[in-house]
Parts: C-alpha cells; sequence; structure tokens
C-alpha cells in the first residue's frame, strides 16, 4: 500500500474582460489551473507521469436546460491534456454535484494507496460570467472542438437527489428548496423571520471578509452582517429567506486543479518534501430525498459523513486547524457547525477561500477551490490538519476529507460506505403522500421571489393522518403567498387538493376548491375533450380531439380519470369502451404542442387516460383502437383488458425519438404483453408494429376491417354483460391482486375480498338458481 500525496495545487480567477473576444472559456479556465498546478509542484517531468486525468462536470453539461449556447468540447479531460500536452491512460468526466472534488480526491486516493493509479490530475472551472457578458452584448464565440479518444462519462447523475413530487409542483428552483430547511431550522429555533435574517448576515458577514482578502475572490467586497440581510435594490430578495448576498453566485468565471500521486512516485520525481500534503481520510454519503427526511433542518447523511471521516482518520474536530464548510446556502453551514459542535464565529474560520456566495460558487467546482486553499495554508502552517466539507444536491450528497502535514501510519483510509449508507437509510422517515387532499398543516415553506417580487409558495405540509406533502401555491394565486409572507404560516392549518396541476393550497377551503378544474357531476353532462354514451349497460368513452390524433392534454387526462371515476361507481354500468374520434387515430399519446407553450404539465392520479396508474380498477374496460396507439395511447391499450385493432392501426412507443420515455407503463406493461426481446426492440428503437404483427405477438385480442373496429368491441361488451358483473368484477380483482404472485398455489391462499363479496352476492344465487332452473339468469351487479 501507498501513501498518497497532493503535491500541486493550482486556481485562476479572471474577471470578464472589456474586449469580449479574448473571454476565456471553461476549457481555457481548466487549461490555466492545471498548468499553475503542475508549476506548483516545482517538477518538470510530472507532466508526463499523469496517467490520469479527470474533469470536473461543467454546469452546461450538467443539465440540458442549463446547456451553453457556445457549445463544449465533446471531450473535456482529453481536450485538457491536448492543451497541456499529456498523454493520460485514464480520461474521466464526472458527474454534477458539490460535492464531486472532494469525492473525487476520495476517489483516487484510495486508487492510488492500492496501486491501481500513479499520478492523478484532477480539474474544473466554469466560465458563466463570460458566457452572461457574450450572450447579452450578442457577441458570438464557439466554445467547442472536435478532440476525441477513450472517455470514461459518469454522466449528470443530478436526478438522484430529485423527488417527482418536486417536478409535480414546480418547485425546480435551488434556492427555494433550501429555503424550506432554514424555515424548518428558524421555527425550531423560536426565532421570527426577521432574527433570523440577521443571523444568516452575521455567519456570512465573516464569509465576506475572507473573499474581500483573497486574491482569487471572483466578488472581493466585505459586507457587514446587516449589509447581507437588508433588502435593498442592489440586494434584493431571493426567497423570503435569502437576499442575494446569501446564496451562492454562479456568475463565475474561476479554474481550479489538484494533483494528487503516490508519495514514493513524487520522491521518484524529484518533487520537494515541503510540498507534500497528505489525505488522511475521506467519506461520502447520500441523504434520502427531501420529503423523506424527518428532521428538515438537518441532514443525516452530512452529520454521518463527517463522523465517518472523524473516526476513519482517529481524530477530533479540536485536531484540526483549517477547515472549509460548504457554503452554497446559510443552512449549509449551520446544519455543519451543529453536527460538528462549533459554532459559527469559531476562531479558526469556517472558511478558507470566502464560500460560494462572495469567493464565488463554480458550478459543481467550488470545493476544488476549498481543497487548493487547506493544502496551501498547511503548507505555510507547516503543521495541523485541514478539514474539508462537500455538499451536493438539496443536502443531499455529501463528501468529506481530511488533510495532514504529516504521513499517516495506515496511509489513506475511506470510510465504510455501506456502513454510513446503513446509518441513513436507518433514519426514521414520514410516510409520503404523492398525490394529497384536505386538511393539512404547513411544517416549513418557501417563497420565491422573481424581479417583480413574491412569485410562488411551496410548502411540505402534514395531512391529518400525519402523511408528508409537498404542495405549492396555484400560478395565479398571488394573495396566499402574500398571506405567507404577512405572518409566520409555521403551523397554521391549510386545505390542499390533488386535483389539477400539482397539489395546490390555500388557508381557506372555499379557495381550495376553486382551484379544482370544473366538470359535469355526472356522465351525461358536457365534457370538452370527450364523448360519452351509454349504451345499456355499456359505457362508450371517446377522445374527441381528432385534430391533434387524439393526443391528451392535461385536462384531456382529467376529464377521463372523472368518467372513470364515474363508471368504477355506477352499478347500472359493467363495460366500458374507449376509442377515438375520427379514424387517423385512437391516441397520439401526450400532446406535445401543449408540453411546449409552457403551461403546467401535469396527471392525474390515476394516471395518462385516467387508467395506466389506476389502482383499484374492478370493471373491464375494451380498447378499440382505430389508427394510431402511439406513446401514452399505446400506454392507455395496455391498461385496458381487451384491445381491438383494425387493420390500419399502429402500436408504438416512440419517445426515445423525441427524448422522452413511456412513462406511463409502457415500459413495463409492454414486456409482459409480447415476447420481452420484442417488446425492448420497440421500447429502444421506437419502431411502430402493424395488426398482423401484433395480432401473432398477442398484443391485440381482434382485427377487424376499417371502421369495424366499434362493432367488434360492442360484441365483446354484450359477452362479457351476459355473465355475472359480479363474477366479472371479482375475477379481475383477483388478477390484479395476483399478478405479481410467481406462483400460482401462492396466489390462490390469498383471502381476497373479492371472493368474500362475491361469496354474498345476490348474483351468485341467480346464476345458481339458472343453472338448476334452465332459464337465463337476471343479473342485478349486487
Amino acid at each position: 500500500m501507498h501513501n498518497v500525496v497532493i503535491v500541486g495545487v493550482g486556481e485562476v480567477v479572471k474577471q470578464v474582460p472589456e474586449d469580449l473576444e479574448a473571454a476565456a472559456s471553461p476549457l481555457d479556465l481548466m487549461v490555466a489551473a492545471a498548468e499553475s498546478a503542475l508549476e506548483n509542484s516545482g517538477s518538470a517531468k510530472l507532466k508526463s507521469a499523469v496517467d490520469t486525468i479527470a474533469v470536473v462536470r461543467t454546469t452546461s453539461d450538467s443539465a440540458g436546460t442549463l446547456k451553453s449556447p457556445f457549445g463544449d468540447p465533446a471531450n473535456y479531460p482529453r481536450s485538457v491534456a491536448h492543451h497541456l500536452g499529456a498523454d493520460p491512460q485514464h480520461a474521466i468526466y464526472s458527474n454534477a454535484s458539490g460535492h464531486t472534488p472532494q469525492s473525487l480526491v476520495n476517489k483516487f486516493s484510495d486508487e492510488i494507496r492500492k496501486g491501481l493509479k500513479e499520478a492523478v490530475l484532477i480539474v474544473g472551472a466554469e466560465a458563466v460570467a463570460n458566457q452572461k457578458a457574450l450572450k447579452k452584448a450578442k457577441v458570438k464565440t464557439n466554445w467547442r472542438n472536435d478532440i476525441t479518444g477513450p472517455l470514461h462519462d459518469h454522466g449528470p447523475d443530478a436526478y438522484v437527489t430529485l423527488h417527482v413530487s418536486q417536478m409535480y409542483n414546480e418547485l425546480t428552483n435551488i434556492a427555494s428548496m433550501y429555503s424550506l430547511f432554514e424555515n424548518a431550522r428558524r421555527g425550531q429555533n423560536n426565532k421570527s423571520q426577521s432574527d433570523y435574517a440577521l443571523e444568516c448576515g452575521q455567519l456570512f458577514e465573516k464569509f465576506s471578509q475572507v473573499a474581500a482578502n483573497h486574491p482569487h475572490s471572483m466578488f472581493p467586497t466585505a459586507y457587514s452582517a446587516e449589509e447581507i440581510a437588508a433588502v435593498t435594490e442592489s440586494n434584493k430578495p431571493v426567497t423570503d429567506i435569502y437576499t442575494r448576498a446569501m446564496v451562492a453566485k454562479d456568475g463565475v468565471n474561476l479554474g481550479a486543479s489538484v494533483i494528487l500521486m503516490s508519495e514514493e512516485k513524487a520522491l521518484s520525481l524529484g518533487i520537494a518534501r515541503d510540498k507534500f500534503i497528505y489525505p488522511l481520510a475521506g467519506s461520502e454519503t447520500t441523504d434520502k430525498k427531501i420529503p423523506f427526511r424527518e428532521n428538515l433542518a438537518k441532514s443525516v447523511a452530512m452529520d454521518t459523513a463527517y463522523k465517518g471521516a472523524f473516526k476513519t482518520a482517529g481524530l477530533k474536530m479540536s485536531d484540526i486547524s483549517r477547515m472549509d464548510l460548504y457554503s452554497c446556502f446559510p443552512i449549509a453551514v449551520f446544519a455543519a457547525c451543529e453536527t460538528l459542535g462549533i459554532k459559527h464565529d469559531d476562531p479558526r474560520g469556517l472558511t478558507v477561500t470566502g464560500g460560494l456566495p462572495f469567493f464565488g460558487g463554480p458550478g459543481n467546482n467550488y470545493s476544488m477551490h476549498g481543497i487548493v486553499n487547506i493544502v496551501k495554508q498547511l503548507r505555510e502552517d507547516g503543521k495541523g490538519y485541514g478539514l474539508v466539507g462537500a455538499n451536493g444536491g438539496f443536502l443531499s450528497k455529501h463528501a468529506v476529507g481530511i488533510y495532514g502535514t504529516s504521513a499517516p501510519e495506515r496511509g489513506f483510509r475511506l470510510a465504510d460506505a455501506a456502513a454510513l449508507d446503513a446509518i441513513v437509510q436507518a433514519q426514521d422517515s414520514p410516510v409520503v403522500a404523492e398525490y394529497a387532499d384536505g386538511r393539512a398543516t404547513i411544517e416549513s415553506y418557501s417563497v420565491e421571489f422573481s424581479s417583480k417580487g413574491p412569485k410562488r409558495g411551496f410548502i411540505l405540509g402534514r395531512l391529518e393522518d400525519g402523511r408528508r406533502f409537498l404542495g405549492s401555491t396555484d400560478r395565479a394565486d398571488k394573495e396566499t403567498v402574500q398571506a405567507l409572507l404577512s405572518a409566520d404560516p409555521l403551523g397554521r392549518e391549510i386545505f390542499v387538493t390533488s386535483k389539477g396541476p400539482g397539489n395546490r393550497f390555500s388557508f381557506d377551503e372555499e379557495k381550495t376548491l376553486s382551484f379544482i378544474p370544473p366538470l359535469p357531476n355526472s356522465l351525461d353532462g358536457d365534457f370538452e375533450h370527450i364523448r360519452v354514451n351509454r349504451n345499456g349497460n355499456v359505457l362508450e368513452v371517446t377522445i374527441n380531439r381528432p385534430e391533434s390524433r387524439n393526443s391528451l392534454t392535461p385536462e384531456a387526462n382529467y376529464e377521463l380519470e372523472h368518467v372513470f371515476n364515474l363508471y368504477e361507481a355506477d352499478r347500472s354500468l359493467w363495460v366500458a369502451i374507449l376509442t377515438g374520434a375520427g379514424d387517423k387515430a385512437f391516441c397520439a399519446g401526450n400532446d406535445l404542442k401543449y408540453s411546449a407553450t409552457g403551461k403546467q404539465i401535469w396527471v392525474p392520479e390515476t394516471g395518462f387516460g385516467g387508467l395506466t396508474s389506476r389502482k383499484k380498477r374492478f370493471k373491464p374496460v375494451i380498447a378499440a383502437v382505430n389508427g394510431f396507439a402511439y406513446g401514452g395511447g399505446l400506454e392507455i391499450a395496455l391498461a385496458c383488458d381487451v384491445i381491438v385493432a383494425d387493420e390500419t392501426a399502429k402500436f408504438a412507443l416512440p419517445e426515445v425519438k423525441t427524448g422522452l420515455i413511456a412513462a406511463a407503463g409502457g415500459v413495463f406493461r409492454l414486456p409482459k404483453a409480447i415476447p420481452p426481446h420484442i417488446a425492448r426492440e420497440m421500447i429502444l428503437t421506437g419502431r411502430p408494429m402493424g395488426t398482423d404483427e401484433a395480432q401473432q405477438h398477442g398484443l391485440i385480442n381482434y382485427k377487424t376491417k376499417p371502421g369495424g373496429v366499434m362493432e367488434k368491441a360492442r360484441q365483446i361488451a354484450e359477452e362479457i354483460c351476459s355473465a355475472s358483473p359480479t363474477a366479472v368484477s371479482a375475477s379481475l380483482q383477483m388478477m390484479y391482486e395476483g399478478a405479481d404472485i410467481i406462483d400460482p398455489t401462492d396466489a390462490v391462499s390469498i383471502q381476497s375480498e373479492a371472493i368474500l363479496k362475491f361469496a354474498i352476492s345476490e348474483d351468485l344465487q341467480a346464476g345458481l338458481m339458472a343453472f338448476l332452473t334452465k332459464q337465463k339468469p337476471k343479473w342485478k351487479n349486487r
């Protein structure tokens, strides 16, 4: 096993130049930072010894919505290597998270210790300030290149911290998410909004002072606590808690690099020992998603990561002489201080850079600057220990590193990730409701601001049964937003509905009920997007949007949910037939033109078409497929019990061709409906399937001549209606209950409610009597 040493560190800052033609790209800054780190080592031989270059993923490559208008190199690590004149064996492009730089140091320290790597150069940079300036000035430039080579791309990976309810409720603003944590902490500490804002200012006052004196700070200005907390024209609110001075600043041009290697290799290259800083221990954990954390004011994963690193290093917090705590928002620092048992004004200081709001927040790469400066200060001190805590997501991903000036007796050690994860997963978690309705109380909240003022309110609330949910104000409801700001809403009673986009709430029950889209009270009412017809015991439902190939908007899905709810509740209806208007399409899936308008996208609790996520459906539905059944259209058909298609019909899950996925059940149901390898081909290529092939593989029950699907569907419905509706319903219920049970004997042993209800039904007696008397039974569906 080998001791690991950091031998070179470098960082660069570039203010936006007057001549924007000379504005540096992220790659330019990476190369400059890497060159600085190589020079810092004092060895001219180091560059040729580097066997691995790892680049921290840029903001532009972290999410599709963040893409730079000027492009990116196809291969960042190989591009850095090309400009340095290096030829590493390994090129790695990291995932996207603020904890990544420290995570990479941990990972490569462990690999170097084991002899898997010899010399690793890690680098990252952002040029968002230049990007914004270029775009504002309408100056065109090209940051792309065609340098290629072997690459291990870890992918963005940002999705792992998101919960689906954040998307449903449009809670995508990071500051609004962190404000939920701040208000939870504020409530636990019994502080008013103004007192808490001042506490945030007092915390960050010292950060700004460090940044003001740092030679590589993007924003070298010191502020008082009052200036940080006060809302002014130049310090506008970002949320109800945060002013601009309290949040990470991404408009930077910053780059940083660290080079680490085995001690033996460093000595063989003639690198002086006074350059050596030893990574001693590291840890990494990921917390549960936001709704599942019992205490919103802290992160169990953060606590576990810090404790794991100290235990692995055999050190205590009192041993630390220098530290840099991640500071994207005040709560990240508050939570770290509380888990470390230190005060906010600790004389050692909580940052060596000035933090993300003042030094600058270069995307995923900030903690690289923390490491660079810890190394520099430990070298100057000649003794002591340094601590770096890095955070990604929403207090979600945590990586901790402990550094020293002397070689550890046992070498670098990485904390047992499985053991740490077990502690995180063992934390108490509330039951989470994705769809919330009724009376509730506010557990925490945040208000998002735009340049025009308060914009939207968000809450984490508790229903009367104790379940937690994420909710939001209606887009047009400014009154509730103002109410969140006018009096402390923590613990206040609210009313919430999931009928419509997200879980919308207000402080008044009637107001909340007014958010619910109006619908007819019966099947005889007028619907906007569908037609409904009763035919005896059969309900015929037609998607009536032929001008858009019967594709569905949220409102159309909502109407279908309502109709099928009424169908399930109506004892006189025994079978339903679903088809599409016209002769071109059954349903072409989601209305992509609607999605492109910017209107809020939502799906009712029962899923696409009111069927794909319906958990309790005890009456049969026949799909009469006339034309295209694409995307969500096929997913609706797969959720039905019988599929009849005319010979012009085509079936496909083409989502992958438009950058989407068949998320309404298609990827699960299709492989169960047809041979799995055929299903996988359709899902992965998006290719359509005609009716002959569909019938061959058992996807459809019957094929008809064009225009004949309703006739055949009615014939099947009549056959079903000739049977006992109670027995049909019970059979469906039992099929669904036993669908995931592999052994049929185990399924049979289930004490199904359906059997019990059927055993005491009038229809059972009617069927037995008709059999004995050789008469046609008269079913009553009871």
